[in-house]
């Protein structure tokens, strides 16, 4: 084999074989950041809506919308007075207005302490 062949090839598998480095500027970072919220915003944004619309007045600033999982809406709330209160309302009537307002994400409601 000629010198020039031999470069050429090796030349070639160093190419193959170098992996590029990563990006890591910052405008990078944050359209990452923005498809993450974009995608949550699609998953819960409905039931946040929902239950921002239904919550009841004094409940509101002790709960938050934690997440939905698999059809579950997740609920936080600050105390166990809240979750008392929380789990009265759910039961008379709010998880089901809360489930026809999110057909297609939520079918049940959890609340947890946070």
């Amino acid at each position: 084999m000629r010198s020039e062949d031999v470069a050429l090839r090796i030349e070639m598998v160093r190419k193959r074989r170098v992996r590029e480095e990563r990006k890591t500027a910052a405008a990078d970072l944050f359209a990452a950041q923005a498809s993450h919220l974009k995608r949550e915003q699609k998953r819960i944004g409905n039931a946040a809506d929902a239950w921002a619309r239904l919550c009841p007045d004094g409940l509101r600033r002790r709960t938050v919308v934690l997440g939905v999982s698999r059809g579950v809406l997740r609920l936080g709330t600050t105390d166990s007075a809240a979750r008392f209160e929380l789990d009265r309302a759910l039961r008379s009537g709010l998880q089901d207005e809360l489930v026809r307002a999110c057909r297609s994400t939520v079918r049940s409601v959890r609340v947890v302490l946070e």
